[in-house]
């Protein structure tokens, strides 16, 4: 399944059910003050439905873009360039695994097969798409028919009503409130009710026969509740929340919300007429004989005097009790409610940036090599080698790139050049020859550490990470019926029982410590011994020696073009495609997604890359190219996708003095 679908589902989800407790808080809000003014619970509520159409997670993605300055990206494993086609066997440890969060970004779902996981997706983004669709199409039909019903009035210039709503103008400005958008008023031969359109040029929609119905003190009371909605903004607030409904339309709550902002804003409104000085009953008898011969407005957009439950309305204004004074207790709760919805958010995902490292005092504090030798390589030949002999690191025609590569234990593909970087290929594409002492007692664990110094140190190596989403490879089954190819088998022996160690890639009656083989659990090996050509292969190394025999349980070796593994999980498999790139040729991340558990046997063969013209001498002549070797040996295939990996970005390098 393409991982972005399934990604932007579980982030629609994780969005739904946050709106919905922040909702559900609101709520608990509007209790406390269902007292007060109508304005404050409609504030809240207009607050609960935009966050529907702002994402938390967009927030804490802000607080992150202007938090710390990022931390120089760790290495948990050494992974030396090396040009292993040429050389024969070596054994691939368990323990060599992908420097990147890309399996943290899996998706898998236990209970649904890829491809019905995907179809539900599809269809249900299909009906959100026509639920959507459907909705707009029905409010622009209505805008439509509003803007003609429009066009067809005549302005009111003259006459009783535009006095009316002169002197209420005039009356206004003399109390001290602030100055009104000019409103024109509109005669329509149509039953809607009286309402406000538009916003920089609010036209109040007047139908030709209520005037003859009303007398001043009601169609004043009318005009007063109109010109409050135009004052509060309301048609741009009901407009916001019609956004949200056609987002988020199949949620009930969101239908839930537009009620109640329709109630407040009108009581609102209702509070408003009522601190104008004007009577309860003659409002209260304006509102009922528009109710009585006119229908209401089409659209929540178009803000009319008969909206809300109408009898608890009436009722509300005739008792006209004036609301409580929000007290400094109750203002100080809402202000910090506002302030935390917008700062939790954002401290978050500052918090989530690791703080500014200084490349230089991290590497300080790390093991150093005991001599280095840096010096340009002019030999202009391709290609490099790296390599751990005795107690020395040597190098041999590598770029920065590549010892990059190799200090962080990243692809190819996570090496980024920052803006600041004057070429792509830092250094110009220098290249270099180093040697390099290690102290005694190295270990494998601290080998990239010592390389991460070295290019701190020699190179002024400044760099950080991110996060970014890439091209990825998910490992799936290529069959529809989930069988596995006939090379895929699983173990039958139980290599617990013969090697003592649960853990795959221990190497039963293999050499120990000092003696050729990896360290046990708890011990790691340390480099310089004699013999220790196991551990230095166990780091990537190619050294000399001879052909292996097969690969003893749980154990996988490698050569060109061909991988044997025994008693080996899938896992074990991943990390051999993406860690041997230049014998699979592949540089992006490679998710399991398989779904198998277990240990298996297998033996795979394919073209490696560079032999277009067949495998090496002696082999079959008709090997096939990875990917398909994988389909047609294993039952397995590499699916393109994309995912969140982590990337390296280099700030600053700078060319080595030599020594």
């Amino acid at each position: 399944m393409s991982l972005p679908l399934v990604s932007f589902a579980r982030l629609a989800a994780d969005h739904v059910w946050q709106s919905t407790v922040f909702a559900a808080a609101v709520w608990l809000l509007t209790l406390l003050f269902r007292r007060h003014r109508a304005a404050i619970r409609h504030g809240l509520w207009m607050a609960a439905s935009i966050k529907f159409i702002v994402p938390f997670a967009t927030l804490i993605a802000l607080g992150q873009s202007i938090g710390w300055t990022r931390a120089p990206l760790p290495a948990p494993q050494v992974r030396l360039a090396v040009d292993v086609a040429a050389q024969p066997f070596s054994p691939l440890p368990s323990a060599v695994s992908l420097a990147t969060s890309a399996s943290s970004a899996t998706v898998d779902n236990p209970w649904l097969e890829p491809a019905v996981e995907r179809g539900l997706l599809v269809a249900a983004g299909c009906i959100w798409i026509l639920g959507a669709f459907v909705l707009l199409l029905r409010w622009t039909l209505r805008w439509v028919n509003l803007r003609q019903l429009i066009a067809s009035g005549s302005p009111i210039r003259h006459g009783r009503e535009v006095e009316i709503l002169g002197r209420l103008t005039d009356r206004r400005d003399a109390m001290g409130g602030s100055e009104d958008p000019p409103v024109q008023i509109v005669a329509v031969d149509s039953t809607i009710e009286p309402g406000v359109v538009g916003v920089f040029r609010p036209v109040l929609v007047w139908p030709a026969t209520i005037s003859a119905r009303l007398n001043d003190e009601q169609i004043a009371a009318i005009f007063t509740h109109e010109l409050a909605h135009v004052r509060r903004r309301d048609n741009v607030w009901a407009a916001v929340h019609m956004a949200v409904e056609a987002i988020c339309w199949f949620h009930p709550l969101v239908w839930w919300l537009g009620g109640r902002l329709i109630d407040e804003r009108e009581r609102a409104c209702d509070e408003a007429v009522l601190r104008s000085g004007r009577e309860p009953q003659p409002y209260a008898e304006s509102i009922l004989r528009t109710c009585e011969f006119y229908l209401e407005s089409p659209l929540p957009c178009v803000t009319g005097v008969t909206g809300a439950d109408l009898k608890r309305r009436i009722e509300t204004i005739m008792r006209n009790r004036p609301a409580e004074t929000l007290g400094r207790a109750r203002a100080l709760l809402l202000s910090l409610g506002a302030v935390s919805t917008i700062a939790i958010p954002l401290s978050v995902g500052v918090l989530r940036t690791p703080r500014l490292l200084a490349q230089t005092a991290t590497a300080a504090d790390a093991p150093a090599f005991e001599a280095v030798s840096v010096k340009r390589n002019t030999s202009g030949d391709p290609g490099g080698l790296s390599r751990v002999q005795g107690n020395h690191y040597t190098a041999t025609n590598i770029t920065l790139r590549q010892l990059i590569l190799n200090g962080y234990s990243i692809l190819q593909s996570q090496l980024v050049a920052g803006p600041a970087l004057a070429t792509a290929d830092f250094t110009n594409g220098e290249h270099f020859d180093i040697d390099a002492t290690l102290p005694d007692g190295a270990t494998q664990a601290q080998f990239p550490e010592m390389m991460r110094r070295l290019l701190a140190d020699r190179f002024k190596l400044v760099a950080h990470r991110e996060t970014r989403e890439m091209p990825v490879y998910a490992l799936v089954k290529a069959r529809p019926d989930g069988q596995l190819g006939a090379a895929l088998r699983p173990t039958t022996e139980v290599c617990a029982a013969r090697s003592g160690d649960a853990e795959p890639g221990a190497r039963p009656g293999g050499p120990g410590p000092g003696r050729g083989g990896p360290a046990a659990p708890g011990a790691p090996a340390a480099l310089g011994e004699r013999g220790d050509a196991q551990k230095t292969a166990n780091l990537g190394i190619v050294v000399g020696g001879r052909q292996q025999a097969g690969p003893g349980c749980g154990a996988l070796q490698f050569g060109p073009g061909q991988f044997i593994a025994h008693a080996v999980g899938i896992d074990m498999l991943v990390n051999a495609l993406v860690n041997r790139g230049p014998i699979t040729g592949i540089d992006r991340a490679v998710l399991d997604r398989t779904n198998l558990t277990g240990r298996y046997d297998f033996e795979l063969k394919w073209t490696p890359p560079g032999r277009a013209g067949g495998p090496p001498p002696g082999d079959d002549p008709d090997r096939p190219s990875l990917f398909t070797a994988l389909q047609e040996q294993l039952g397995l295939k590499l699916d393109p996708q994309r995912a969140p990996i982590e990337v390296l970005i280099v700030d600053s390098a700078a060319m080595p003095t030599e020594n």
